[in-house]
């Protein structure tokens, strides 16, 4: 296994490597196309406005060869908060694209105050509705994880194995299709229940 861990500025990944590093994941961290191309399993994470993001791949040359990996279906994939998001086509964040490896949309959340709905969405929430299996595996009915954002996926828009939370209304919290993957949560900073999910990820 080789794992890239992707770094284009868009945000710290200190939390991810630590993570990494007590796994006894072997990674390297990444910035161009040339390392991205002998990797595994690759790791996207991000933080921040959306087109921000996607303007930082575009930038470092990523975008058509992450586009060119999923294709190809041989390495995985994981987009971690806003890099879940940019694994889509398009948000409502910056009205931009996305990278388009699976067909879904990212929407801003609404806010109720009355009903003690604040947006962004922070802390920890319960996930549930997933198959015990893939990037799910061993997990219970439902696991809490850590999340912080004011946007959301609805719905991934491809077959895969979702895991659902609710602020409001119900969001994809996670996903696995397969060999791309995605985590709105930080898994990096939800203990074990994080842990246990990353393993998972590279253990496939």
């Amino acid at each position: 296994m080789r794992a890239a861990l992707v770094n284009v500025g868009i945000g710290n990944i200190d939390s991810v490597e630590r993570a990494l590093r007590y796994l006894g994941v072997p990674y390297h961290t990444i910035s161009d196309p040339v390392a991205l191309s002998a990797a595994t399993h690759v790791v996207l994470p991000g933080v921040g406005a959306y087109r921000a993001g996607m303007e930082a791949l575009r930038a470092h040359g990523l975008v058509e060869p992450l586009r060119e990996l999923a294709e190809a279906g041989n390495t995985r994939i994981i987009g971690v908060c806003l890099g879940m998001q940019l694994l889509g086509t398009y948000s409502e964040e910056g009205d931009c694209e996305g990278l388009g490896l699976l067909p879904f949309r990212v929407e801003r959340m609404q806010a109720d105050p009355a009903a003690g709905l604040k947006v962004p969405h922070v802390g920890y929430a319960s996930v549930q509705g997933y198959r015990p299996e893939g990037l799910f595996a061993g997990f219970g009915e439902r696991a809490d994880f850590y999340f912080t954002h004011s946007y959301a996926v609805r719905d991934v828009g491809a077959p895969c194995n979702p895991g659902l939370c609710v602020h409001g209304e119900p969001f994809v919290a996670a996903f696995d299709a397969g060999s791309i993957c995605g985590a709105q949560f930080h898994p990096e900073k939800s203990q074990d229940n994080g842990l246990r999910l990353l393993k998972n990820f590279f253990s496939s």
